[in-house]
């Protein structure tokens, strides 16, 4: 498409284009923690960025989004449990993107899945600017992520079928989104670790106060699912090896002063308790039957309990804390004593402890919520997917209340 054909239309298209804020008023769009998570160990982790189907216009949670279609995708095709991280903003170019990806770290998510390019179509973004925005998108995961976080770019839809665009079904937008997509392909293919999924098909002409269906974003879900859970089982296959740097990463500790410097930590150990996580937290020693529980928070001498159960202090010193093992990695930690062994710390009671570390919005373990006994039991019985999935509960109260961490400008481009 030529300057002289882009100058003429460009202002036409824009024309058709509602702004964002009609749109949120007339269709729903997710709220609350902008990650979701399906049951399993040994989890995936999965970044979903952009625009587009990532929004999740038409229902009220990213579970019933593409967010949580992915999630629970990827565990039925792999056996592994996955959390999918939700960095999402309507109307967001790729440009806009790809700098807001600068600022985060990504080094311990095994992949990301970006949506994007139905905001730069509309405007008819010039090809060359676009292929050298998609260039720009692979160098920013190549430096934020690990060698082997997998990058998967999903295609743009026909613009005829945004919410929030009147445009022609097959002319000039639809064409431009459609060679836009042709040319993110032919970037790719030149890259490693990279991979370009088609957009699903979806119903043309989908009026924008009609409400997009769970139906769509599980095709969606399932389109990117499909390749991308063989390259996260691959990647598992080749952690054994050590060949797997992003869950190699997410076994390292933290450093301590992310801990001590992160404002959900320091919100935590000063305040008073909080129902929505006492209820989780009781919910843990009654499922697990233990005398104990509490989701905790540590500090640089002393572990706060935040939210408990049955007969912990309020703090103990950090030198008696097992929480400060759990969080040394991101998977669960479970100890017992023999029936006629020690106690698990010299001057503690405690003989069988089970943990799982919580992470904060900027993805610092910041505690853990743990279950204990003083009495032994053998560490088998423990369902650690259980504990990992009342762990996240807590987790993702906590991100909701911190709110999502990609901010952008919502703009009067296109929402979809």
């Amino acid at each position: 498409m030529g300057a002289a054909v882009r100058a003429v239309a460009a202002p036409f298209l824009r024309a058709r284009i509602r702004p964002v804020a009609e749109l949120e008023a007339v269709l729903p769009r997710p709220t609350g923690a902008p990650q979701v998570h399906s049951s399993g160990t040994d989890h995936d982790r999965v970044l979903v960025a952009g625009g587009g189907a990532a929004v999740g216009w038409g229902v009220r949670s990213h579970d019933l989004a593409l967010p949580g279609q992915l999630a629970r995708a990827l565990s039925v095709a792999t056996g592994r449990g996955s959390l999918v991280d939700v960095a999402a903003v309507p109307g967001v170019t790729i440009e806009a993107l790809n700098a807001q990806l600068r600022t985060r770290d990504l080094t311990s998510h095994d992949a990301v899945v970006v949506v994007i390019g139905v905001a730069d179509a509309a405007r008819l973004i010039p090809e060359r600017r676009w292929r050298q925005a998609v260039e720009a998108l692979v160098e920013t995961i190549e430096q934020v992520a690990s060698a082997s976080t997998e990058l998967v770019v999903v295609g743009i839809q026909p613009l005829s079928s945004a919410p929030g665009l009147d445009v022609a079904v097959g002319g000039l937008a639809d064409r431009w989104a459609a060679h836009l997509n042709t040319v993110t392909r032919a970037v790719l293919a030149e890259q490693q670790l990279t991979s370009y999924v088609a957009p699903p098909e979806v119903e043309h002409e989908i009026a924008a106060d009609d409400h997009r269906s769970t139906d769509f974003y599980r095709a969606y879900a399932h389109a990117v699912a499909s390749p991308l859970s063989l390259l996260l089982t691959r990647h598992a296959e080749e952690a054994d090896r050590g060949l797997a740097p992003s869950r190699a990463a997410r076994m390292q500790p933290q450093a301590v002063e992310r801990r001590l410097a992160d404002e959900t930590a320091l919100r935590l150990l000063g305040s008073g308790s909080d129902v929505r996580l006492d209820r989780v937290v009781e919910h843990a020693r009654s499922l697990f039957g233990t005398a104990s529980a509490a989701f905790t928070v540590l500090d640089d001498d002393r572990q706060r309990n935040v939210a408990r159960s049955g007969q912990p202090l309020l703090e103990i010193p950090l030198a008696e804390s097992i929480c400060r093992t759990t969080i040394r990695a991101s998977r669960a930690h479970v100890v017992s004593s023999s029936p006629s062994g020690e106690t698990l710390l010299p001057g503690s009671p405690l003989r069988f402890y089970a943990g799982y570390p919580v992470e904060s919005p900027d993805g610092v373990r910041i505690g853990a919520l743990c279950v204990f006994d003083t009495e032994p039991r053998d560490p088998a019985s423990i369902d650690v997917d259980l504990l990992r999935d009342l762990a996240m509960s807590i987790q993702q109260q906590l991100w909701a209340d911190g709110g999502e961490r990609l901010d952008g400008v919502e703009s009067e481009l296109p929402a979809a």
